[in-house]
């Protein structure tokens, strides 16, 4: 049974978050769902500095958290029998400490919404779960939350709003914080969208030293193939090294990081570049969505190509396709994905 609470309006809400998109996603929820009572609570993490700063950005007040509430047991107690005004809660994904939080702050008879967290949105909703009960670490939370009636496997407050789903329901986050009134102009720049070399070579099999020589390659073709233009590496919050900004100078690139979200950096600046490559970044998902008529452009490794995660990878960069953003491998050739179907 739906629940009235989950998408209605001026409900006293609680957000926890850990990213910078999730910050946004939160501001845009505050402002869609005008949220006059809230509670902004930041997850510590590595990115904990551009979080904040989109929040100051947008003037919304936070509280910044750390996971060590999770491992007390006094805390999973005092979150049973809590008295409080908030009965919603919007959380940046179902990772356990952010779902424990959401609990230890909202009533009973409450509803936990999800924000979108990136292509894992995507994911889910194929998937069509958030947790497996049978995980042991899953349990406490399950047992919490049917003590306090709290609903949560089911809301979710998203841009991927075209992408068929079971079990959900689901409210369209249009993103007009984003949008801009500013006339745009053109530039000759190349911007390349920086990723989290970590995550994303544990998820595709690559190590650190296969992934940096893949990057330095990519960057010289880029480089030859626009040798006239501005080169801009933005790297990605999470990417706390100095291997990527190494690669940069070593092949002529301006390496830019930013402090808040590449989204509001492009905002701000009102300019348009020649194109815009990633490696299946959401922040290509949003830019398109901001600026429709930018040349945006997925690139797929050759590298990841005969390895068992390659097909999810594949599914995601159709739905990229679908959504007007080509796909090249890390030579630059065109990826031709109108033969593949997306699992189910």
């Amino acid at each position: 049974m739906k629940s009235i609470n989950a998408f209605k309006k001026i409900i006293p809400s609680v957000f926890v978050i850990e990213t910078p998109l999730q910050a946004i996603c939160a501001v845009q929820a505050i402002r869609d769902f005008e949220i006059i009572n809230y509670k902004v609570i930041v997850w510590y993490s590595v990115r904990v500095e551009q979080v904040c700063s989109v929040l100051k950005f947008f003037n919304v007040g936070f509280v910044v958290d750390d996971l060590e509430i999770v491992t007390k047991k006094k805390e999973w107690l005092a979150a049973l029998f809590h008295y409080s005004c908030y009965r919603r809660a919007f959380i940046g994904f179902p990772k356990m400490h952010m779902l424990f939080c959401a609990c230890r702050y909202i009533g009973i008879c409450s509803d936990i919404v999800l924000l979108d967290d990136g292509l894992a949105t995507v994911t889910l909703f194929k998937k069509g779960k958030l947790l497996d009960f049978d995980d042991w670490f899953v349990r406490p939370f399950n047992w919490l939350t049917r003590f306090k009636a709290i609903r949560y496997n089911k809301y979710v407050y998203t841009m991927f709003n075209d992408i068929p789903h079971d079990g959900f329901h689901t409210f369209t986050n249009n993103m007009s914080l984003l949008t801009s009134n500013e006339e745009t102009k053109s530039i000759s720049e190349i911007i390349f969208v920086g990723t989290n070399p970590k995550s994303f070579g544990k998820s595709l099999c690559l190590d650190i030293p296969k992934y940096n020589c893949m990057l330095r390659s990519l960057l010289m073709r880029l480089k030859e193939s626009f040798p006239n233009c501005k080169l801009v590496y933005i790297p990605h919050g999470a990417d706390v090294g100095i291997e990527s900004k190494r690669i940069c100078k070593e092949t002529g690139w301006n390496y830019v990081p930013v402090s808040m979200t590449i989204e509001l950096y492009f905002l701000q600046r009102a300019v348009k570049p020649i194109s815009v490559y990633g490696f299946l970044s959401t922040a290509l998902f949003v830019l398109k969505r901001m600026f429709p008529d930018m040349n945006i452009i997925n690139v797929i490794p050759q590298i990841i190509m005969n390895i068992p995660s390659y097909e999810n990878y594949q599914d995601l960069s159709l739905y990229y396709e679908n959504n007007s953003i080509p796909s090249v491998d890390d030579e630059l050739n065109r990826v031709d994905l109108t033969d593949y179907h997306m699992v189910s």
